[in-house]
């Protein structure tokens, strides 16, 4: 119960980015290594807006996003060539192992609009794209993506998470192999935004799972 408790926690945190999920699309990450600091951020609802900044690096196609939970710190690394994500608990020095989800390509994707508007986040220049989601029963509003081909596909592992598939517009904007660099929502939120880009060498053991920490189960979805 506690690893589920743990996962919904990053689940949750994760999805409020609103990005698109591709690992399968190594090629253009593999153009980038480095690290990226990002901040998420959570609009307030019945409760106070909450922030927390994110580790994400990459190597060869391979993504590692660190983030601090307060069950503790997660690390989600997603391996490209196998096509899997692991999620690492610290806190209980476990892990568990998943599949990528593949995209369903039969889905309807929402207006996806190229603005022209161009802004400059961490010093990389993006442009401002503006998603609509399909249907009048959309869950999610406009979305404003501010999108830079500087560092490749955005890699996100949530793929792989239970339930954590997210909507297929928002799967449309790995298309061209970009980076969001700042994502607003319909209410004003700016649910992401990048604060810092290095590129620079990235060990290969940042992707390895440590051998004395022991393989759980994945919660099933309810």
């Amino acid at each position: 119960m506690r690893s589920e408790k743990i996962v919904r926690v990053y689940a949750r945190s994760a999805i409020i980015a609103g990005l698109s999920i591709s690992v399968v699309r190594q090629a253009h990450a593999q153009g980038f290594e480095g690290s990226v600091a990002m901040r998420l951020s959570m609009g307030g609802g019945r409760s106070a807006p909450t922030s927390q900044e994110v580790s994400y690096q990459s190597r060869g196609g391979n993504t590692r996003v660190d983030l601090t939970t307060p069950m503790g710190a997660i690390i989600m690394i997603g391996l490209a060539s196998e096509h899997k994500t692991f999620v690492i608990i610290e806190s209980q020095k476990s892990y568990m192992e998943m599949t990528q989800a593949p995209t369903d390509q039969s889905a309807v994707i929402g207006k996806v609009t190229r603005t022209g508007k161009m802004e400059t986040i961490a010093g990389n220049s993006c442009e401002h794209v503006t998603v609509d989601p399909a249907g009048p029963n959309g869950v999610m509003q406009r979305v404003d993506v501010c999108l830079s081909k500087v560092l490749g596909t955005y890699v996100n592992p949530m793929s792989a998470m239970p339930g954590g598939r997210l909507p297929t517009w928002q799967q449309s904007l790995t298309e061209s192999g970009e980076f969001p660099l700042k994502v607003t929502l319909a209410d004003g939120t700016v649910a992401l935004e990048v604060l810092k880009i290095d590129k620079h060498r990235v060990s290969e053991t940042l992707f390895r799972i440590p051998p004395s920490y022991n393989k759980v189960d994945v919660p099933k979805r309810p």
